[in-house]
C-alpha cells in the first residue's frame, strides 16, 4: 500500500532553505516533522553549497510535498533490481527534477519530458546502488531553460496552495502490450502472439504487461495508455475486443498520454491515428500503417522492429533496419512514424536545459563539478 506523507518546509530565515554563501558553515536548525507518528529530525539545507539531510523514497511510494517557490527537496532512492525507472510529479504545480547516482551523470528536467508543469526523468536504476532525487517548485513564470538550482530572482518566494503542493512518485518504468482474440468469423484474427518478442526483450527493463482483450469501456481502464510504451496488435480503429463487444478507443476517449515515449498500433490504417496523438495527446513518438496490412507481415516487422530496438538504438534506427529486412512488404513500404524518433527507449531521458551552478551531492567531492548534457 502506497503512504502519503505531507512535508511542509517553512522558510524564514533560518528554516528550511538558506540562500547560498561561499564557504558558508551550515548551521544546524532542528525542524520537527511528523512521520507516520514518528517525529523526524531534518537539519537546515543549504543550496547550493550542502544538502545537510534527506529522507528516502521507496517504489511506487507517492509523497506529497509543500514548497516555496524556489525550494529544493532531496531524497535518496535505492532500487532492488536492474532496469528502468521512472521519477516523476504530479499536481498543479510547476516543478523541475534532477536526478543522480554513481552509475550515470546528473540529468535534468523542466516539464520537457512530462506535460509542460509536472516532470518527469527516466532512468537506469542498478540493484543497490543509490539514487538521488532532488525536486523544485517552480512560479508559473519560469522559463524552460533556468537551472533547477540558479534561485535568483525568484528563490523562497512565499506560495500558495494548490501551486506549491505537488506528489513525488518513482515507479518502474511501463510498457503495456495488446493483443485480441476476435474469435471465429469473417476478420476474426488472434494476435496473441505478436506480444513474444517485446515479452522476451523489454520485460527484464520495464514494468512490462500483456493484456489480452483488455476492456476500455471505462475512464478507469484507460488511464492504463499513459505509460512510457505501448503496443496494440489488432484491427484499425484501434478496436478492443473484451469478448463480448468491440469498441474503437477514439483519440476522445483518452486523457492523456503525455507519459509515452513511443506508441505502435499495429493495424490496417493507423497512421492517422498515431500522427493525432502526437499533435493531441503528447506522445513523444507514435508509430502506425497507412493502408491495409496482412497479419504475418505485421508480426514479422513488429517482432524485428522490437528485436532491434531492444538493442540500444533509437527508434527510426530501428524502423530502418526492419524495413530494409522486409523491402517488399506492405507494411515496411507503408509504416509511419511521427514524432521524434531520435528517442532511444532503454535509455536514461536526455537533459533539457543546462546545470551551471556546483552543488555538493551526497556522491561526495568527484560529483560537485557542474555537468553539462
Amino acid at each position: 500500500m502506497n503512504k502519503f506523507f505531507k512535508i511542509c518546509f517553512i522558510s524564514t530565515f533560518g528554516l528550511a532553505l538558506l540562500t547560498a554563501v561561499p564557504n558558508l558553515k551550515v548551521e544546524q536548525v532542528e525542524e520537527k516533522i511528523e512521520n507516520n507518528g514518528k517525529k523526524v529530525t531534518r537539519g537546515t539545507i543549504t543550496p547550493p553549497v550542502h544538502f545537510t539531510n534527506y529522507d528516502k523514497i521507496y517504489l511506487d511510494e507517492q509523497i506529497e510535498i509543500t514548497l516555496n517557490y524556489g525550494s529544493v527537496v532531496l531524497y535518496e532512492f535505492t532500487p532492488s533490481q536492474n532496469g528502468l525507472y521512472v521519477v516523476e510529479t504530479n499536481g498543479n504545480a510547476y516543478t523541475s527534477l534532477c536526478v543522480e547516482s554513481e552509475t550515470f551523470p546528473r540529468i535534468f528536467d523542466s516539464g520537457a519530458n512530462k506535460d509542460g508543469k509536472n516532470s518527469k526523468i527516466q532512468f537506469t536504476g542498478k540493484a543497490n546502488k543509490k539514487v538521488y532525487i532532488y525536486a523544485r517548485l517552480d512560479p508559473k513564470t519560469r522559463s524552460s531553460t533556468s537551472s533547477i538550482f540558479d534561485f535568483n530572482p525568484i528563490f523562497d518566494t512565499p506560495a500558495t496552495a494548490p501551486d506549491n503542493v505537488f506528489n513525488l512518485l518513482v515507479r518502474r518504468a511501463g510498457f503495456e502490450i495488446f493483443t485480441v482474440d476476435y474469435g471465429i468469423g469473417t476478420n476474426c484474427i488472434n494476435t496473441f502472439l505478436d506480444a513474444s518478442t517485446p515479452l522476451t526483450y523489454f520485460s527484464s527493463r520495464f514494468d512490462t504487461h500483456h493484456h489480452v482483450n483488455y476492456d476500455i469501456s471505462t475512464e478507469e481502464s484507460r488511464k492504463i495508455f499513459n505509460k512510457e510504451m505501448i503496443f496494440f496488435s489488432g484491427h484499425g480503429g484501434p478496436t478492443f475486443y473484451n469478448g463480448t463487444t468491440e469498441e474503437t478507443l477514439s483519440i476522445g476517449k483518452i486523457k492523456d498520454m503525455s507519459n509515452t515515449t513511443l506508441a505502435f498500433w499495429s493495424g490496417c490504417s493507423t497512421a492517422s491515428y498515431a500522427e493525432s496523438l502526437v499533435k493531441k495527446k503528447n506522445v513523444k513518438c507514435s508509430i502506425g500503417f497507412s493502408v491495409t496490412v496482412d497479419t504475418v507481415d505485421c508480426f514479422n516487422f513488429t517482432s524485428m522492429f522490437y528485436t532491434k530496438l531492444a538493442g540500444g538504438g533509437s527508434i527510426k534506427s530501428a524502423l530502418d533496419f526492419t524495413k530494409a529486412m522486409f523491402p517488399l512488404s506492405n507494411c515496411s513500404r507503408h509504416v509511419k512514424a511521427y514524432g521524434d524518433t531520435s528517442i532511444v527507449v532503454t535509455a536514461n531521458s536526455v537533459s533539457n536545459y543546462t546545470f551551471n551552478i556546483p552543488i555538493e551531492s551526497p556522491l561526495g567531492p568527484g560529483f560537485q563539478t557542474p555537468i553539462h548534457q
